[in-house]
């Protein structure tokens, strides 16, 4: 069952079809100089490049033709680089949903690459992706 967080009542954007609170999977993003070391302690010193990349805490929404990841405040303060994402519908080749520990993780695969993220009602939430992606793609 989605919590209320995961319904379309609280979009954040106008237009939205549906709205979530995630984590996405950002390769290029580095943590600000200043947590850096605090941040290389925590993870007893594994490297963004060892996972993927840094989990990035923000909102996801799905329009009808495309979908965005927008970093939340505070993991903007404490990393550096394109902390945003956005995917056109057009150029959506696959969607993946896998288990996660305690969210579900949903791969999109698209004409420039990867996009993952994780969040609550994935499964469900990747089901709506595709029948959007197909929709748009004809």
């Amino acid at each position: 069952m989605d919590i209320a967080l995961t319904t379309a009542a609280f979009a954040a954007n106008p237009g939205a079809i549906e709205h979530k609170v995630a984590n996405a999977l950002i390769a290029d993003v580095r943590p600000a100089p200043w947590i850096a070391a605090l941040l290389k302690m925590a993870t007893l010193g594994r490297t963004p490049e060892a996972s993927g990349g840094l989990w990035v805490g923000g909102e996801i929404d799905l329009f009808e033709d495309r979908i965005r990841f927008s970093p939340n405040a505070l993991n903007t303060a404490v990393q550096t680089g394109n902390l945003s994402r956005e995917v056109l519908l057009t150029a959506v080749t696959d969607v993946a949903w896998r288990l996660g520990i305690l969210t579900g993780i949903i791969e999109i695969s698209h004409d420039g690459g990867r996009f993952t993220f994780r969040c609550y009602g994935a499964k469900a939430f990747a089901s709506r992706i595709k029948a959007a992606a197909a929709a748009r793609r004809g």
